[in-house]
């Protein structure tokens, strides 16, 4: 049902968004290759940008299509409305730059970097893995939306302007090389971490109980523990366990519930504990903040 949940946006509006994200982006990359046309290598990429976005923006509609079917798309992420007003009006604006004529080819690759590096990627990549897995898609989204990045930070790396290298690695994760354990029964924490650090070079390893991952925690070094609390089988015994068995993990862990989280358990627990659905870039900070 098309209602919010404390304030976050269900499934089907959020589709719906990417489909106008997706086809935004693609009518700006087409305009900018027009404005560019001279330069070879450049159009070449742009076209290239444009192709994806017009796959995301297919892969979106069949989601929306489905959703508006009845069928439902299990999620424990969400978006901010502002956030996602933001990069509606962010693709306008840069459309309007574009048919100005006021685009310098740095500026526009800056402002790409800024689009790509958004939130709505990561859902983008959620959405193309559920499609994936229920056999709606050919490709997953390591194909369709990490190849699509991968592309421009190819490019950017290859002109060797330091300024654009820069605000390239400003977009990348802090958790690049570590590796998290993620607790979760039904999966769903763990396709929504799939989503978010796709081709970061995070490693992910799940456990679907208790038993399990405190053996993980004892036998392998994480950098931070994530747990799905409202999981049949997982509760916050988990946290004192697992810090007896390495102490390093002490600030380190997070929950995630449906339960309010000013629950006195919760505050009392010191625990960082995120409500689902959680938003994406509140899960990023949070990891991050252990990084």
């Amino acid at each position: 049902m098309d209602k919010t949940i404390g304030g976050l946006l269900v499934m089907r509006e959020i589709t719906d968004w990417l489909c106008r994200v997706e086809a935004a982006a693609a009518e700006a990359y087409g305009l900018a290759a027009a404005v560019f046309s001279e330069d070879e290598e450049f159009v070449r990429l742009l076209h290239k940008l444009k192709a994806d976005e017009l796959e995301h923006y297919k892969a979106a509609r069949k989601a929306s299509e489905l959703i508006a079917g009845g069928i439902d798309l299990p999620c424990i992420l969400s978006l901010d409305r502002a956030d996602m007003e933001y990069v509606e009006d962010f693709l306008l604006f840069l459309k309007g730059r574009i048919m100005a004529g006021k685009m310098t080819k740095e500026g526009l690759l800056h402002y790409i970097i800024t689009i790509e590096s958004k939130e709505c990627n990561d859902f983008m990549s959620y959405v193309v893995n559920w499609l994936f897995r229920e056999g709606h898609l050919d490709g997953n989204a390591e194909e369709l939306v990490f190849g699509h990045r991968k592309r421009l930070e190819d490019y950017v790396e290859s002109l060797n302007w330091d300024p654009l290298i820069q605000r390239l690695e400003t977009g990348f994760s802090p958790l690049r090389g570590k590796r998290l354990l993620v607790v979760s029964r039904d999966g769903l924490l763990e396709e929504g971490l799939k989503a978010i650090y796709s081709g970061e070079e995070v490693v992910l390893d799940s456990a679907v109980t208790g038993r399990e991952a405190l053996d993980r925690i004892g036998r392998c070094g994480y950098h931070a523990v994530m747990a799905d609390e409202d999981v049949s089988g997982l509760d916050r015994e988990l946290f004192p366990a697992a810090t007896g068995l390495c102490p390093e993990l002490k600030d380190k862990l997070i929950l995630l519930t449906r339960k309010p989280v000013s629950d006195p358990s919760f505050m009392l627990s010191g625990l960082r504990v995120l409500r689902k659905p959680a938003r994406v870039q509140e899960i990023k900070n949070a990891l991050n903040e252990m990084a």
